[in-house]
């Protein structure tokens, strides 16, 4: 633990710190996680900007009552569900790919 000790101080809790940065990364943001561990591209940035987005539109529509419903893969999977679907719902596509749907009136 020569290293670790020299850094945190002898009799540290190593666990506790640990669980620490972990704890910070789980609520960094998209964007934040990105730049980790250094600059991220311009494309790993934008591609983090959508998800941020798309999280804080999810959170918005769930703040309104909305339930997450099924996520599609595709538009094919979509618009099969949606001929029999009688229930209101809006939907958005996710940055990674595919539909999201949420459903109210639950």
């Amino acid at each position: 633990m020569g290293d670790f000790e020299d850094t945190f101080g002898a009799g540290a809790d190593a666990d506790s710190i640990v669980d620490g940065y972990s704890n910070d990364y789980n609520r960094a943001s998209h964007v934040e996680k990105a730049n980790w561990f250094g600059n991220a591209s311009t494309e790993k940035i934008e591609s983090a900007i959508a998800k941020d987005e798309f999280d804080v539109w999810c959170k918005k529509v769930t703040h309104q009552g909305g339930k997450r419903g099924s996520h599609f893969l595709n538009y094919s999977e979509l618009e099969v569900w949606d001929k029999t679907n009688k229930r209101e719902h809006i939907r958005r596509r996710t940055p990674t790919g595919g539909f999201q749907v949420f459903l109210f009136g639950w």
